[in-house]
C-alpha cells in the first residue's frame, strides 16, 4: 500500500468540521514570502486585484505582439523553464510543498522575476502545488510528500507564461502510476514535434 493512502491530520482550524472526500488534509502554512523592491511588480502585487488583466478581458480585443514583445515571451519562457527545473530537483519523499515554494520563489528572485501567483487574487504563495485529489491551485504547506504522491506544480512568470508539470513522488507501481508514466512519455514525444510552422494538431500523433 502506498504511503499516500494514509489519512492526514488537518492542521488548519478553518477546516474544522469540513467533510473531506479523500485522505489529504490542509497542513500548517508559513507566512507570505517577500519580493525585493528592485523587481517590477504586477498591478495585483499589493491589492490582489489584477486590474490590467480584467481590462484586457473586457475589451474583447485580440492583441498582436510586436517583435520586441515576442522576444520577451521567448526570454520569459526560457526563464520559466529554468525555474521549473529547480522545482523538479526539489521533489522528493519527505520534502514539503512549502519547501518547493521556497525553491521556486528564490529561483524567480535570482532571475529578477516576480513569481506571478504571489498575491494574484490574494493567493499566498509563489507557486501552486496540487497533491493527489487536489484538482488545481493547491496552496503549498508543511505536509511532507509521501511515497506514491502525485504532485502537479504550476507557476507563472513575467509575461504570464503558464509553466506546469506533474510529478510522481518516490516509486510505487500501480495503475495510476502507470497512467502517469505513460502521460509523461507522451509529453516527451510531443516535445520532439514542437517545431516552427508545425500545426497545433500535433497532439493527435501522440494519441
Amino acid at each position: 500500500v502506498p504511503e499516500t493512502a494514509k489519512k492526514d491530520t488537518c492542521e488548519d482550524v478553518r477546516f474544522n468540521g469540513y467533510k473531506f472526500t479523500g485522505q489529504l488534509r490542509p497542513a500548517k502554512k508559513t507566512p507570505k514570502r517577500e519580493v525585493k523592491s528592485s523587481i517590477e511588480f504586477p498591478d495585483y502585487a499589493i491589492t490582489g486585484i489584477p486590474v490590467s488583466e480584467r481590462q484586457a478581458k473586457s475589451s474583447h480585443n485580440i492583441v498582436a505582439l510586436d517583435d520586441d514583445e515576442i522576444e520577451c515571451m521567448r526570454v520569459t519562457g526560457k526563464l520559466a523553464r529554468e525555474v521549473l527545473e529547480e522545482a523538479v530537483k526539489a521533489v522528493k519523499v519527505g520534502v514539503t510543498t512549502d519547501e518547493i515554494d521556497r525553491v521556486v520563489h528564490e529561483a524567480c528572485i535570482e532571475r529578477e522575476c516576480y513569481p506571478s501567483p504571489l498575491n494574484y487574487f490574494n493567493f499566498p504563495k509563489s507557486c501552486c502545488t496540487s497533491v493527489n485529489e487536489v484538482i488545481c491551485h493547491g496552496i503549498p504547506d508543511m505536509r511532507p510528500l509521501r511515497n506514491g504522491d502525485i504532485l502537479n506544480s504550476k507557476f507563472l512568470k513575467v509575461a504570464q507564461i503558464i509553466c506546469s508539470i506533474g510529478f510522481y513522488c518516490g516509486f510505487y507501481l500501480d495503475i495510476p502510476s502507470v497512467i502517469l508514466y505513460s502521460l509523461l512519455i507522451s509529453i516527451c514525444l510531443l516535445y520532439l514535434d514542437c517545431l516552427p510552422i508545425v500545426l497545433f494538431l500535433l497532439g493527435i500523433s501522440v494519441l
